[in-house]
């Protein structure tokens, strides 16, 4: 990659820089891709010197001196020319009140158009002691730019520090030159069989991780976050990397394959989608770079428990191997492949991320300073639901969670990760265990559940059970006596942790009802009780629940009634539910259309003259994109079988008669927004009540859209406005009434002419 000229109108970005300018233009968070890394300085600070090296590593990298710029429509890279750095020392209260002021800093909102991308600061804790705070902006900036930066002051500092010349290798590269190579690469089709692969292995994979949470989760994503520090000691340090040895695998992948699990069991799922960065320096100019040039793996991981732990390994090192042999596919066009169901309210395809790295535990030394990585302030941001680091170092493994406080609380994770240390503890003593055998829970945990099963919130869930389980409960239901006890289990007839969902059995003296002598129960519905006496049965009620702190049982709905849609776990009880709350609504039904555009639809049978807009405005405000109906069929009444329940099989087939028309545009401003979705979309017709993202739009080409919409008609949207308003019909409604604000953007003019 030859080195090229900084052109005044700057450069395209990067397809990873590109993903993130679109997410922080949709962010309501500031802070969300700040990188902060705090450097300790010990010993007699040369202040010129320090200036002097930090000066010449951003005028060396263009890319730390850049802006963002939308001038031409679409957003690019300008750099702009170096400037010398000016530190003015801040005095601080000791370590707590540089802790404080840090802590505010990192929140200050970033303006990636006005720049600057890098922020320095410097503190004084004392005579010989200072902090250095660099926060980069992760458009410019990864992991391994950290250690490019840190060693590059060292030398920087050392040999100005000494009055000798550093002796640091000239750049034969910029970041703009792989940003343009990987375009290049992708005009050309070089990366069409590794964008193949991808789509292929992830084709009908759990887009969602059914984390159980706190909380309902929000419409649209919250970034509010916290994390959980932990730590893993050297003893077991050694353990997992002589396991690793032996199973011919890696730190990286067994700790992974314990992860999985634990995720697997509280999510009640055999099949999750987890994410991992990859480095992405794959040609030798890059290394010594900064920039962002990381791109993430989406690893689809499978949890079979009756599989020893050693299988599982193997499983996920052939998967994570064959992932990273295909890590040039850039996610971004992965996800446009893919086009998973539009959810506002979760990141696509994956919510997980987890990430393992070696720390050097060496200070570096330059011109009698001591320099140390110190750790940043805590994050208040969560760009997943849940995402796990772990550092392997000397004294054994430091682990943070980084978390969304609107789902989970402290509580919450604190639990996960210590049944996550309890996991990893128990498949390295005794590995040929099946993997659903290796508990979760202390021993502490397991009698504490076994003692609620038989407490007053059991008892109080026994009685709602007896009311609305299906028609084959009431009879052991009625015949159980006061020793009945409510258990939550997993697959594997095990308690579930605190705030995990399982199935719910119901145990106790149940006279006659055995899978031989009960009369119209379902045998297969009766198992031995693992925690009672010889000949002891459970029923099996199909009802799917979680034990909260207080000991209460939530339920969750029925097993019956989860059904996979275009990658999601549906449960078609929620979405009956939610419609049925409507105050004109009557019984409803919901199933599942396959033979959809695009895949699965939601089909909603409700006995209601409510007209469709209004039940599925009704919908919009209460389910996730991808679980509101896009069918809906009115019926007289819900056909039923002998015992009670929906007929399914004699639900009406959704017609043409049934599923409303395109509706075509009736105004100006209509007719002009719907040829520029057609445009950008490259579909033939779209109609005024098309939704953007529900036809093929995805963030990046609503930066392009919002760009259109200003040129044509003179207004300004944010990503945001779209989302609230993602139609054509909305968007020119909007415009005409004047619900946007009129655009004062100057005229383009070239930046060479600019003074």
């Amino acid at each position: 990659m030859p080195v090229t000229d900084d052109s005044p109108f700057g450069h395209p970005l990067a397809l990873g820089q590109e993903r993130i300018w679109a997410s922080e233009q949709m962010s309501a968070s500031d802070a969300l891709y700040g990188s902060p890394v705090v450097l300790a300085l010990r010993g007699d600070m040369d202040l010129e010197a320090l200036q002097e090296s930090l000066t010449e590593i951003i005028s060396r990298h263009s890319v730390l001196r850049s802006v963002v710029s939308t001038a031409s429509g679409t957003a690019r890279l300008v750099a702009r020319a170096a400037t010398p750095v000016r530190l003015s020392p801040v005095e601080t209260q000791g370590t707590d009140g540089f802790e404080d002021l840090v802590s505010r800093e990192v929140l200050a909102p970033w303006d990636l158009e006005a720049g600057p991308l890098v922020r320095l600061g410097l503190y004084r804790l004392g005579e010989a002691d200072h902090r250095l705070l660099i926060d980069v902006h992760h458009m410019v900036f990864d992991a391994l730019s950290f250690d490019v930066l840190v060693g590059e002051l060292t030398e920087l500092y050392d040999a100005k520090s000494k009055g000798r010349e550093p002796a640091l290798p000239a750049l034969v590269a910029q970041y703009r030159d792989y940003a343009l190579a990987q375009r290049r690469a992708l005009a050309q089709g070089l990366l069409d069989d590794q964008i193949d692969y991808w789509c292929h292995e992830l084709s009908g994979a759990p887009f969602a991780l059914s984390l159980p949470t706190d909380r309902p989760r929000p419409a649209r994503i919250d970034f509010s976050g916290a994390s959980h520090t932990f730590t893993f000691d050297a003893g077991l340090r050694d353990r997992v990397i002589a396991a690793a040895r032996g199973w011919k695998a890696t730190p990286f992948v067994v700790m992974l394959t314990a992860w999985v699990a634990v995720l697997s069991q509280y999510c009640d799922q055999n099949e999750v989608l987890v994410g991992t960065p990859a480095a992405g320096r794959l040609d030798p100019e890059t290394d010594d770079l900064i920039g962002m040039f990381v791109n993430t793996l989406v690893l689809r991981l499978r949890f079979e428990r009756d599989k020893a732990f050693p299988h599982m390994v193997d499983h996920v090192r052939q998967v994570v191997f064959s992932g990273l042999a295909h890590q040039e596919a850039p996610i971004e066009k992965v996800v446009e492949r893919l086009r998973p169901p539009r959810d506002d309210s979760r990141s696509p395809v994956f919510q997980t991320l987890f990430t393992l790295a070696e720390h050097q535990d060496r200070p570096h030394h330059a011109g009698g300073l001591v320099i140390e990585t110190v750790p940043p302030p805590p994050r208040t941001t969560s760009r997943l639901d849940l995402s796990i680091e772990i550092v392997e170092h000397t004294n054994g493994f430091d682990a943070e969670i980084e978390y969304s406080t609107a789902l989970f609380d402290a509580e919450t994770i604190s639990r996960i990760a210590t049944h996550f240390g309890t996991f990893l503890r128990g498949a390295l003593e005794d590995a040929e265990r099946s993997v659903g055998e290796i508990p979760l829970l202390s021993q502490a945990e397991h009698e504490e559940a076994l003692r609620h099963a038989s407490g007053e919130h059991a008892r109080l869930l026994h009685a709602t059970l007896a009311a609305r389980l299906s028609v084959d409960t009431p009879p052991p239901v009625d015949q159980a006596g006061d020793g009945t006890r409510v258990f939550v289990l997993d697959q594997g007839l095990r308690p579930t942790p605190v705030g995990a969902i399982g199935e719910i059995y119901l145990a106790g003296p149940f006279p006659g009802a055995t899978p031989a002598g009960a009369t119209g129960l379902r045998a297969e519905s009766f198992v031995a009780c693992p925690f009672g006496g010889p000949g002891e049965q459970m029923y099996r009620t199909g009802d799917r629940a979680r034990r909260r702190t207080t000991g209460e049982l939530e339920l969750v709905g029925r097993r019956d009634q989860m059904v996979e849609l275009n990658g999601y776990r549906v449960d078609l009880s929620e979405i009956e539910t939610v419609l049925s709350g409507h105050p004109g609504a009557g019984p409803v039904a919901a199933t599942i259309k396959s033979d959809g555009p695009g895949g699965g639809q939601v089909v909603a049978y409700v006995v209601s003259d409510v007209p469709d807009e209004a039940i599925l405005a009704y919908a919009a405000e209460r389910l996730p994109r991808y679980l509101r109906p896009t069918i809906i069929v009115h019926l007289d009444t819900l056909p039923l079988t002998a015992d009670g329940k929906v007929d399914l099989g004699a639900l009406p087939t959704p017609d043409r008669s049934t599923v409303r028309p395109r509706s075509t545009p009736t105004t100006g401003h209509e007719q002009q927004l719907c040829q520029i979705f057609s445009e950008i979309l490259e579909v033939e017709t779209v109609g005024v009540n098309d939704d953007f993202f529900d036809i093929g739009g995805h963030s990046l080409l609503a930066v392009r859209l919002l760009s259109r919409v200003r040129t044509t008609f003179g207004v300004e949207f944010g990503l945001q406005d779209l989302l609230d308003t993602a139609t054509a019909a909305g968007l020119a409604e909007r415009i005409a009434t004047g619900g946007v604000t009129a655009t004062t953007r100057p005229p383009l003019v070239p930046m060479s002419s600019r003074p």
